[in-house]
């Protein structure tokens, strides 16, 4: 167990507050074994102990107990700075200079070290050798991807799955796309295609203002990936295409919001939904029923010799593998296809 004077000098200090006495103490920090350093606390607690209430007393068993116990760490653990509960290591780093702030972590621990962010576990390399080792000579330990609240929605299939899931899906999803014209001269045709239609659209709504451009803009790309994605392009003024594009903003905004999540998982259960969680799960649920009717429309006029989209192929690919044990299967189409939408404004 490796606690430092500035960790120590915080409990105290934290009990003091809470108990309304100063206590006189000191520290004798022995030599460091291994990763642990022996240390022995001598408070004055005589008067204190006459003095301070019963309830006050249990408090300072309780506090100093949770704490030398969360503060534990495991003995294979890089060297970090210390962790207290439920805030882990944020009040001893500046989150608001990030960059700074893990370069003195990695010049005060070593290239390799351990941080808590809230209840989350983070290890920083910060060096090319050890990134090197990491992500390339052990590339299939460290592929997978951390636990998240994403990863929760999405039940950990399609586009934030791990291992040969995510491979067989990253490979099918590149191949594809690019068979649709996707970095190619033949994808032109298509954006000539909606050039022309956002042009009639602007020219109707003359005077534009900077707004009206960047909306039309946006929606123009939009349909340059459903077509992609589905075969057809939108009109400007179409409901469902609206209700798609409003989606999407609504995922990008909880995205944004829900990230405290991943560190803080019980802020899910405060009154409000003030992290958006429910609001996630809710568009998320919307998301899906979207894409599940484009698919399901998809597969009543499917044909497999003659593949035009993204959900063409992937339904060409289901049927190839047919109830064989696979990684292409209904879930994992419909999470997959927000690595498709994910352009969409």
């Amino acid at each position: 167990m490796y606690i430092d004077e500035v960790t120590l000098s915080f409990i105290i200090t934290e009990i003091s507050r809470l108990t309304f006495w100063n206590f006189n103490y000191n520290f004798n920090i022995g030599p460091r074994i291994g990763s642990c350093n022996t240390f022995t606390i001598r408070m004055t607690l005589t008067s204190w102990l006459q003095e301070t209430e019963y309830h006050h007393q249990v408090a300072l068993v309780l506090i100093l107990l949770a704490s030398l116990w969360l503060l534990k760490r495991p003995r294979n653990l890089p060297p970090g700075p210390p962790a207290l509960p439920i805030v882990g290591s944020l009040p001893f780093i500046n989150m608001n200079d990030p960059l700074n702030t893990f370069s003195r972590l990695a010049k005060n621990y070593g290239a390799v070290c351990s941080v808590y962010l809230g209840s989350r576990l983070v290890v920083l390399l910060s060096s090319y050798d050890v990134i090197k080792e990491a992500f390339v000579r052990n590339g299939e330990i460290f592929s997978d991807r951390p636990r998240s609240f994403r990863k929760e929605l999405y039940r950990n299939k399609g586009f934030l799955s791990n291992g040969q899931e995510w491979k067989d899906q990253r490979r099918f999803t590149l191949t594809t796309l690019k068979d649709l014209g996707l970095g190619k001269i033949s994808l032109e045709d298509k954006i000539i295609e909606e050039i022309e239609a956002l042009l009639t659209v602007m020219q109707k709504k003359l005077p534009c203002s900077s707004s009206d451009v960047h909306s039309l803009t946006a929606t123009a790309t939009s349909n340059i990936i459903c077509s992609m994605a589905f075969g057809s392009r939108f009109e400007y003024h179409d409901k469902e295409f609206k209700k798609l594009q409003a989606l999407m903003d609504i995922f990008f905004i909880n995205s944004t919001v829900s990230a405290a999540l991943d560190f803080f998982p019980l802020l899910r259960y405060l009154p409000g939904d003030p992290f958006n969680y429910y609001a996630s799960l809710r568009n998320v649920a919307e998301l899906n029923a979207f894409i599940g009717e484009a698919i399901r429309e998809h597969r009543d006029h499917f044909s497999p010799g003659n593949v035009e989209d993204f959900t063409d192929a992937y339904l060409h690919k289901m049927q190839e593998h047919g109830h064989l044990h696979t990684n292409f299967t209904g879930n994992c189409f419909t999470t997959e296809f927000p690595t498709v939408l994910v352009c969409i404004p």
